[in-house]
């Protein structure tokens, strides 16, 4: 439950900053929200060390 209340928050704050780049500048708020979206992929992904 409490990962889930995190993520939440996590989406709502995403959306905020988006919506803040759009009211500046329309196609920021795809520049923006993507390259958020980009730095929670990378965090959350799990470490996996390079194979062969």
């Amino acid at each position: 439950m409490k990962a889930a209340a995190i993520d939440l928050v996590g989406l709502v704050g995403l959306a905020g900053i988006g919506y803040g780049a759009f009211l500046i500048y329309e196609p920021a708020a795809y520049i923006v929200t993507g390259a958020c979206l980009v730095a929670y992929a990378v965090k959350a992904a799990p470490n996996v060390e390079g194979g062969n």
